[in-house]
């Protein structure tokens, strides 16, 4: 069970260990005032705890606009650069379809279909052998 919880604007955040599950609030993540908001909150949110793993809970979240997506692109490099691992979880179907559809599902960002499982799942980055089953890409020439 959570150990703290801390109130932000966009999220609500549960201590778990060395991981942080940041729950979002609003329904609705579109436009690119709301992109930078939530992309400035999530910074001070691992810039103030440096989480070995932050999950973002999806489970209220009805439609993300690309700006949105676009800032947990740019979050996921932070977190990556620092050898940190962020992961989401709890999404509906629709947008989860939008995820494989821009082929960020499993490629990009580990997706899980409740918190509960990206806490319990191993925490190394995907590799290029995770994603196609082989240790490098094909090389037409060998």
């Amino acid at each position: 069970m959570a150990d703290e919880e801390q109130l932000y604007r966009f999220f609500v955040v549960d201590v778990h260990e060395n991981a942080l599950v940041a729950q979002i609030v609003d329904s609705h993540l579109q436009g690119e005032t709301s992109a930078e908001l939530l992309k400035l909150e999530l910074l001070k949110i691992i810039d103030d705890s440096s989480p070995d793993v932050l999950v973002l809970d999806f489970c209220n979240v009805k439609i993300v606009g690309t700006w949105v997506i676009s800032c947990f692109l740019y979050v996921n490099s932070r977190m990556a650069s620092r050898g940190s691992k962020l992961k989401l979880a709890g999404m509906s179907e629709t947008l989860r379809s939008i995820f494989k559809t821009l082929r960020l599902d499993d490629t990009v960002f580990q997706i899980f279909d409740t918190v509960d499982e990206a806490l319990a799942s191993p925490s190394g980055p995907i590799t290029y052998e995770d994603v196609c089953d082989r240790s490098t890409p094909f090389d037409p020439e060998s």
